[in-house]
């Protein structure tokens, strides 16, 4: 005959089989942990991408505009500079030594096409300078010599320190110069060729 202690152990086996987690098969724990991983690895993906948004990348490259560049202080230096240094020829003296030092050291690719111009603006600044062209509107002389100011100073919108980013705010400006001069600077490097 069974005894109280016997029935109650009968009874909480049964309750405990009744609370038992079925066990699962052994395909079912083999897609188990996949589910897993899987969840675990787009909660990584999930991550990392909200983490990409959140850092700023290695060189942010500044957004630089005409007007940003015509409205900065570095700007409105080399304008008020420029027809002072137009009517001295000392000054452009000056004006071509620092920038013919510059534009041997400077990395060009910021400038594309311009380069070319940029060299000749100096060259006509050195022979305007020196006396030797003068075939220029005085207006067109002032903007390059604005221009190649701009190119010389080391601080600007974007300093120069700055390597290859530096430069894009002095190649925005030459460019805006260029616009307006180059059929001078066209014309001046004719001359060039005919006086070589």
């Amino acid at each position: 005959m069974p005894t109280k202690n016997t029935a109650k152990r009968a009874t909480s086996k049964t309750k405990l089989a009744a609370t038992k987690v079925p066990r699962k098969s052994a395909t079912e724990k083999a897609v188990a942990p996949a589910d897993a991983a899987t969840k675990k690895d787009s909660t990584n993906k999930q991550e990392s991408a909200s983490s990409k948004r959140r850092k700023p990348s290695a060189t942010p490259k500044p957004k630089i505009t005409a007007r940003k560049v015509q409205e900065s202080k570095a700007f409105a230096e080399a304008r008020t500079k420029a027809e002072k240094y137009a009517k001295d020829p000392k000054k452009m003296g000056t004006l071509f030594e620092e920038a013919a030092e510059k534009v041997r050291n400077a990395n060009k690719g910021p400038f594309g096409e311009t380069w070319a111009y940029l060299q000749a603006m100096i060259r006509l600044i050195r022979a305007y300078a020196n006396g030797s062209y003068r075939d220029i509107p005085w207006a067109s002389l002032v903007l390059i010599v604005l221009a190649v100011i701009y190119f010389v100073s080391p601080v600007d919108l974007i300093p120069d320190i700055i390597p290859v980013i530096g430069l894009l705010d002095d190649a925005l400006v030459v460019g805006l110069a260029l616009k307006q001069v180059k059929a001078d600077l066209d014309d001046f490097m004719e001359w060039e060729l005919s006086n070589a």
